[in-house]
């Protein structure tokens, strides 16, 4: 028997391979429900996500785990529409969406050069020791291009404003919005999870809080903080870093978070008549992305109301009236009919500090994931859970 402690993408996705190899487990989820931080709230016809998520359908993992077909996704347009600070324009992917190839050429926020640059930098692999920003300056994209595009779309990815993250996770990244599309699935990103055990529920045990795990020649124990003592052959554990941290004081670990807040809005009507996501290129203000997800995926709202997601990069003192006020500012679309539903500040949004395949600390019967020990996404987390269900 093999015990998974966290019913997150990692958890879930070593316990479908185990379960497609015939080998018995048992997931413990300490929460009153799995997803880890994949969570929806559905209320009022509103599909609320627990912070701005989307699944890129390029993903490796995703093609081998996940039915979309089933998830019903529906996909963003390719590229972004990007506020400058006096105008909005589109960027898009002319190989994907050739309507666009001449506003894509001639956007004021970017030469030609960077245009052609853009293309090549498909072929091209950042390097794990060098900043994202270092190596788009290296490969000589103009700062205006970089400060009014790549910053604010990798911004809303990294959760990080000065693109500090290396530069083989932007260029993988890259390459996966380049060959496939963001989406959001029906029922919202709580979906992903909720398939990923259709075949295997009766096996996960949530409200079951892990107090202590310790191994021995024989088996590793897990103990329950309503004092249950469970024995298993082997145990993936599957949480997030300072949750990891609690079980093992000594571990070398990096805790810190990336942080993010979600703001919902509501409105009659939708502001574009495309499915861009709509970028703060304008390099003021705390708005750093807007996604108006009823143009995505009718089913995120009632009809009648269009469903808008307002994303800033901290949780600190964020009103709803200022955000909006912010927006306003803008003069891009009417907004004195938008009505405030929700706001999510995300604490633990994404690790800080990522592995990349080189957590190396596993032991005989103790073994680990989460997207922390590769990338911090949803790729990385489904690829740990599979790495460390293989190693059983």
């Amino acid at each position: 028997m093999i015990g998974i402690i966290g019913s997150g993408l990692s958890g879930l996705t070593a316990a479908k391979v185990l379960d497609e190899q015939g080998i018995d487990f048992r997931i413990l989820e300490g929460s009153n429900q799995i997803g880890g931080r994949l969570k929806s709230d559905i209320q009022d016809g509103y599909t609320f996500d627990h912070g701005f998520q989307v699944l890129l359908t390029s993903y490796p993992q995703v093609k081998k785990h996940l039915n979309l077909e089933k998830l019903g996704i529906k996909t963003f347009a390719p590229g972004a529409r990007i506020f400058d600070g006096q105008n909005s324009h589109v960027i898009s992917d002319p190989m994907r969406d050739p309507s666009k190839i001449f506003e894509t050429l001639f956007a004021p926020s970017k030469t030609l050069k960077d245009a052609l640059k853009t293309l090549s930098l498909r072929t091209k692999q950042g390097e794990k020791n060098l900043q994202t920003i270092e190596y788009l300056r290296e490969f000589g994209f103009s700062e205006q291009f970089i400060n009014s595009f790549f910053k604010p779309f990798f911004s809303g990815v990294f959760l990080e404003k000065e693109l500090r993250t290396p530069s083989n996770y932007f260029s993988f990244l890259f390459n996966r919005f380049s060959e496939g599309y963001a989406s959001v699935p029906r029922g919202g990103m709580q979906a992903i999870p909720h398939q990923l055990c259709e075949n295997f529920q009766d096996k996960i045990q949530l409200n079951a809080r892990v107090e202590h795990i310790e191994e021995n020649a024989d088996n590793t124990v897990v103990k329950l903080t309503d004092g249950t003592t469970l024995l298993f052959d082997k145990v993936i554990i599957a949480v997030e870093a300072p949750a990891l941290k609690k079980f093992f004081p000594d571990m070398e670990l990096n805790t810190k978070a990336r942080v993010v807040t979600t703001v919902y809005y509501k409105a009659p009507q939708s502001a574009f008549s495309d499915t861009y996501l709509f970028l703060n290129g304008s390099g003021k203000g705390r708005v750093n992305h807007i996604a108006f997800l009823s143009d995505v995926n009718p089913e995120y709202s009632p009809d009648g109301s269009n469903l808008i997601s307002v994303n800033l990069l901290d949780v600190e003192n964020v009103d709803p009236n200022e955000v909006l006020d912010e927006i306003k500012s803008w003069n891009q679309f009417e907004t004195k009919n938008w009505s405030f539903l929700k706001t999510y500040p995300i604490f633990y949004a994404q690790p800080d500090e990522f592995y990349q395949g080189q957590f190396n600390k596993d032991s005989s019967r103790i073994l680990f994931a989460g997207d922390f020990t590769e990338t911090p996404s949803i790729e990385g987390a489904m690829a740990s859970g599979e790495k460390a269900a293989l190693k059983v």
